[in-house]
C-alpha cells in the first residue's frame, strides 16, 4: 500500500459537506482495511485434525490418496496447527467475496496480535504474513500437482503494484526457498470478484523428497491493517494433471444471515420472541460441473443444551456456479436457498438467563464422494448474554470523523425492559496513524424522534483508544458511572476532543446504517450514516463483569511526569503507580507513532533519533494507563 500525501482512503460525505484534502474538512472518513473474526474474545485455536491426510510420523505429512487440502472452512481463528506453523494469517469469513467454500486465509499488514508488524515502518512494502506447511512426504508420488485459489481486496483494502503474493517451495536439503509463483498488487475488478485458480505441477527432484514443504508470504504496508489478499482451497496431490479443475463439492459461501430482525446478539434480559427473524436465506456454491441436487434441513435449537424447537427439511437443484463468476442477489439456480420461514413461536418466549440459541443448516446430496465434507453444515448462533451487538464481529473497514472537533458518533438501542446501562465496547482499528492518545468523552443520549436528544450522560474524564494487541478485532472496555434506564430508545457513543478520525471498526457485513448516527457538530445535527455497514459499538448491560479478553482501562488519570522537558537525549519518566517494566508509545503532533517498547522506569528512553518538535507519550501498565507531553529540541 502506497500514500502519496495524506491518509489512502475511499472518502464518503455525509450530506452536503463537500470533502477537500484538508485535515480540517469535516467528513466521515471510511478507509479500507482489515481486521479479523472474533466475537468479544479471540476464539481457541482450532487444533482439529484435517481428514484428508494421514497420521503425521516425526512432523512429516504423508499426503495419503486425498492429499492435502486446507479449504479453511473451520471456525479459525488461526490456521489448522496439525497442517501449518504459526498464526500469522486469519482464517476469516467476512473478507471474501464469492469463495469457493466459506472461509479463507488473509494476508494483511498486521501480525497475530491484530496489531501492525511496526506502526513506525511507513508504507513501504516489506515481508508481513507468512503461511507455512509442516514437512510433506513426497517420496513415493508421481504426477503431483499444488493448486489454489487466491483474490486481492475482497471486502478490505486493495494490495497496490508495489505490494505482492508470493510463493516458495523448499526442498529437504535446501537451504533456501525458491520462488515459484507471485501476483503483484491490484484493485478487485468485475473478472476476480471469484477466486483466480493457480495449478503448478512439482517435477523437481529436489522437491520430490520426504520433507517438502511449500509457503505463502506477501508484501505489504506493515504499519496499517490493509493490502488484502485471500487464500481458499490449497490443494497437494499426486496423480493429478494440469486439468484436475474440477471439485465434486457443495459449500456454504457465507457466514449465515442473523437469527435476529435487528441485531446479531442482544442482552438475555431484552429477549422476546418477537426479537426473531421470520425467514432467512443463505448461499450455497456448486463447486462440480454438473447439477447437484441437495437435501436442505435445517434445525432451530439451544445451542447450550442442543434442545431442537423446530426442524425443515427440502430439496433443491443446485447449478454449478456459473462462467460469468459473478453471483446475482439471491438467484436459486446458482446456489440460493431463497426465503427459509423461521417459526419464532417455536422459540422461547423469553429467557431466564445468557443463552445461545442458534439456526443449524445442513445438506446432503445423491451424488457420492462429496470432496469437503465440513463445509457441508452452517452454524448461526445468536447470542444473548449482556450486550447489543450490530457487529458480526469483524471489521472489513474502518470509519471516523474527521475534522470535526467535538464530533460526536452514537449507536442506537431498545430496552424491552428496565435495564442498568453499564459500559461501551469499542473496537478501534489501527490504520496508518496511531490514535492511542486522541482523547474523547463517554456519552448516553435520550430519544428525540428516532435521532439522539437529550445528553443524559458525560464522563468526567477523558478516555483514549485501546489497541489490545490480544488477536484480531478484540474490543476494549469503557465504564460508564451505571445508570438504570426505562424501557425505551436510547444512544450510546462519546465526544472526540480532537479533529481527527478514531477509527471504529466497520463490519461491512452487515448493515445497520439507521442505527449509526453521527453530529459533525457544525450546526447540521445528528444524520444517520450514509456509509453501509455495522459500527463497532456495543452497549453492555446489567451486572457487567470484566470477561477474558476485555480490560477495564482507568481513563488517563494515573500521574505522569516526564524530564528534563524539554529534553536532548534522555527522557526519564516518574509515576507513583508505574513502578516495574511498562509499555511506551511517542507519537508526534500528526498522530504518527515514531518510537514504542518497554522499558524499566528505572531506565530512560532515548529519544536522541528524533527531530526538534513536540511530542506525546503513552505509557501502559496492566490496565493503568497515562500519558504526557514533551518537547525535543537539538
Amino acid at each position: 500500500m502506497k500514500v502519496s500525501t495524506t491518509i489512502k482512503a475511499s472518502l464518503y460525505v455525509l450530506s452536503i459537506i463537500v470533502y477537500s484534502t484538508s485535515l480540517f474538512s469535516q467528513a466521515l472518513v471510511k478507509k479500507t482495511m482489515n481486521y479479523n473474526l472474533a466475537l468479544i474474545n479471540r476464539p481457541v485455536k482450532s487444533n482439529t485434525q484435517s481428514t484428508f491426510r494421514s497420521s503425521s510420523i516425526a512432523d512429516t505429512i504423508a499426503i495419503g490418496t486425498k492429499g492435502i487440502i486446507d479449504d479453511f472452512s473451520y471456525p479459525g481463528p488461526d490456521p489448522d496447527s496439525s497442517l501449518w506453523f504459526g498464526n500469522q494469517v486469519y482464517v476469516n469469513r467476512g473478507y471474501p467475496i464469492s469463495p469457493m467454500s466459506i472461509g479463507v486465509a488473509t494476508f494483511d499488514g498486521l501480525d497475530a496480535r491484530g496489531y501492525p508488524y511496526n506502526f513506525l515502518a511507513g508504507v513501504s512494502s516489506q515481508p508481513a504474513d507468512t503461511l507455512a506447511s509442516k514437512p510433506i512426504d513426497l517420496s513415493s508420488s508421481d504426477s503431483v500437482y499444488f493448486s489454489f485459489y487466491y483474490q486481492p481486496q475482497g471486502l478490505g483494502n486493495s494490495p497496490e503494484a508495489g505490494d505482492s503474493l508470493v510463493l516458495e517451495f523448499k526442498g529437504p536439503k535446501d537451504t533456501v526457498w525458491g520462488h515459484i509463483w507471485s501476483m503483484p498488487g491490484s484493485a478487485l475488478t468485475s473478472s476476480d470478484t471469484s477466486f483466480n485458480l493457480v495449478m503448478i505441477p512439482i517435477t523437481k527432484p529436489s522437491y520430490l523428497q520426504r520433507g517438502f514443504q511449500f509457503r505463502f508470504r506477501n508484501y505489504a504496508s506493515i504499519d496499517a491493517n490493509a493490502d488484502q489478499w485471500h487464500i481458499d482451497y490449497i490443494y497437494l496431490n499426486a496423480g493429478r494433471n494440469y486439468h484436475d479443475t474440477v471439485f465434486a463439492d457443495v459449500a456454504w459461501v457465507y457466514e449465515g444471515a442473523s437469527l435476529l430482525k435487528n441485531y446479531r446478539a442482544m442482552p438475555w434480559r431484552q429477549y422476546t420472541s418477537a426479537e426473531i427473524l421470520t425467514s432467512t436465506n443463505n448461499l450455497i456454491r456448486n463447486n462440480d460441473t454438473v447439477v447437484r441436487s441437495l437435501n436442505y434441513h435445517y434445525q432451530t435449537l439451544n445451542i447450550i443444551t442442543s434442545s431442537v424447537f423446530d426442524v425443515f427439511n427440502g430439496a433443491s437443484n443446485i447449478n454449478p456456479f456459473t462462467t460469468n463468476k459473478i453471483y446475482t442477489d439471491c438467484n436459486v439456480s446458482l446456489g440460493c436457498i431463497n426465503s427459509i420461514s423461521i417459526d419464532a413461536s417455536k422459540f422461547p418466549s423469553s429467557l431466564t438467563g445468557p443463552s445461545m440459541l442458534g439456526i443449524k443448516h445442513y445438506y446432503s446430496s445423491n451424488l457420492l464422494g462429496d470432496f469437503i465434507p465440513r463445509n457441508d453444515t452452517l452454524l448461526v448462533v445468536g447470542n444473548f448474554s449482556n450486550y447489543f451487538a450490530y457487529d458480526d464481529g469483524t471489521a472489513e473497514s474502518e470509519v471516523g470523523l474527521i475534522g470535526a472537533l467535538n464530533g460526536q458518533m452514537a449507536v442506537q438501542f431498545k430496552l424491552n425492559v428496565a435495564d442498568t446501562l453499564g459500559a461501551l465496547d469499542l473496537y478501534f482499528s489501527p490504520f496508518i496513524t496511531n490514535a492511542s492518545l486522541y482523547g474523547f468523552y463517554l456519552n448516553v443520549w435520550s430519544d428525540y424522534g428516532g435521532k439522539p436528544g437529550s445528553l443524559i450522560y458525560k464522563s468526567d474524564t477523558v478516555s483514549s483508544p485501546i489497541y489490545e494487541k490480544k488477536g484480531q478485532n478484540v474490543f476494549a472496555r469503557y465504564y460508564f458511572k451505571p445508570m438504570l434506564l426505562s424501557p425505551g430508545t436510547y444512544y450510546a457513543g462519546f465526544t472526540q476532543a480532537i479533529d481527527s478520525s478514531l477509527n471504529i471498526g466497520l463490519d461491512l457485513n452487515d448493515n445497520s446504517q439507521n442505527t449509526n448516527f453521527m453530529n459533525l457538530a457544525n450546526g447540521s445535527g445528528w444524520q444517520t450514516s450514509t456509509i453501509a455497514g455495522a459500527w463497532m459499538m456495543r452497549p453492555i448491560m446489567g451486572n457487567v463483569v470484566n470477561p477474558n479478553g476485555i480490560n477495564q482501562y482507568t481513563a488517563l488519570k494515573t500521574t505522569l511526569e516526564v524530564f528534563p522537558n524539554p529534553s536532548t537525549d534522555k527522557l526519564y519518566i516518574k509515576s507513583p503507580t508505574f513502578t516495574d517494566k511498562v509499555n511506551y508509545e511517542i507519537i508526534d503532533v500528526f498522530g504518527k507513532a515514531v518510537l514504542e517498547g518497554n522499558f524499566y522506569t528505572s531506565d530512560y528512553i532515548d529519544i536522541s533519533g528524533l527531530s526538534e518538535g513536540i511530542y506525546f507519550i503513552r505509557v501502559v501498565s496492566g490496565t493503568e494507563i497515562a500519558a504526557n507531553k514533551f518537547i525535543k529540541i537539538n
